[in-house]
């Protein structure tokens, strides 16, 4: 396995670049993020504590990309890539945040939580369908994978940071 909880290797996480199509970035150190999410102010903030938060995050972002003129084929991908996260930060850390960062037609939605993160040797596993690190049915971080346009991941034992790009065209 060349992924351990240290991360030995630089080649790994290429290895994933290639495997995700350009898609997955394992970030190690927080200026490997999109700038955006640092140096601007989120659009959209919501914090995850509840069930009902989970709902409330799939009709913020059912109006605002709705407000933004995307195509409905389009934000109803994007509601079920929110609904993958934020599921997860409520079956595996009970609390986080969700932002939304617009810049250009595109969006950057950024979920963290404070839980006890991912196995780095798991996250190789976790990009195929029905593969889950914990008992569940796998399938959440390959969808939003498969619909978002680029995906940044952070994890340790401090929580977890997944930011997904989503493109209007």
């Amino acid at each position: 396995m060349c992924l351990k909880s240290s991360l030995d290797s630089i080649d790994c996480r290429d290895l994933l670049l290639s495997l995700t199509n350009d898609k997955l970035y394992l970030v190690m150190d927080k200026d490997e993020f999109p700038e955006i999410v640092f140096k601007k102010n989120p659009e959209v903030s919501i914090k995850i504590n509840t069930v009902e938060d989970l709902a409330c995050a799939k009709k913020t972002v059912e109006d605002f990309f709705y407000k933004k003129n995307w195509n409905k084929n389009k934000i109803f991908d994007i509601i079920i890539s929110v609904s993958e996260a934020v599921s997860n930060v409520l079956k595996h850390a009970q609390k986080g945040d969700m932002n939304i960062y617009y810049d250009n037609d595109s969006a950057y939605i950024f979920v963290s939580d404070r839980g006890e993160g991912i196995d780095l040797e798991d996250i190789p596993r976790l990009i195929q369908k029905g593969e889950s690190s914990k008992s569940s049915l796998g399938m959440g971080f390959s969808i939003i994978l498969e619909l978002a346009s680029a995906v940044w991941i952070h994890t340790n034992s401090n929580g977890t940071i997944l930011i997904m790009l989503i493109e209007k065209h």
